[in-house]
């Protein structure tokens, strides 16, 4: 038992940077359901459905068809679109192979310092995107056909999350 508390607390850093990923990803995650949600088309399509399949592709190519389609209905900014399609293969990544790759340098400290580098890589990528999606959002909302009290509960919400979360980090 006191090997395994060992091997954490000698990589605690991979183990923060993979915390911080996975958190970043589940922003990701939330900020898109967001923008779907507060669309003005959300009822028209099957969104929910739609975006379930897209977190659980596996395949690179699959995932660039499934948010080609998807997201088109967005709107979003041609420009992030290859940022998007980064995160979403970088969060599955994580989520179906990092443990399979690179579990072991948890408790091997050769392997630390490359491992950590990857993770900020891709982590401060998706921390940008996530960022621009958030000021997407936010614009939509202050500038949708909701009622006063609705817009200013959810930009509030939004508001919130977007800058409680970043100081936690």
């Amino acid at each position: 038992m006191d090997e395994w508390n060992d091997g954490f607390q000698d990589n605690k850093l991979i183990l923060e940077k993979l915390g911080a990923m996975l958190f970043e990803a589940q922003s990701l995650e939330a900020t898109l359901v967001n923008l779907f949600s507060g669309s003005v088309n959300c009822y028209e399509t099957n969104w929910q459905e739609e975006l379930q399949c897209l977190f659980s592709e596996r395949n690179s190519n699959q995932i660039l068809k499934k948010l080609e389609s998807l997201l088109l209905q967005l709107d979003l900014p041609v420009n992030l679109m290859p940022d998007l399609h980064r995160a979403l293969i970088d969060r599955n990544w994580l989520l179906h192979n990092f443990y399979f790759e690179f579990g072991q340098s948890v408790f091997d400290e050769s392997e630390s310092e490359d491992v950590v580098a990857l993770l900020d890589k891709k982590n401060k990528s998706t921390t940008q995107l996530v960022m621009d999606l958030n000021e997407i959002l936010i614009d939509r909302q202050l500038e949708s056909s909701l009622t006063n009290n609705t817009l200013n509960h959810r930009v509030g919400r939004s508001i919130d999350t977007y800058l409680g979360r970043r100081e936690m980090f």
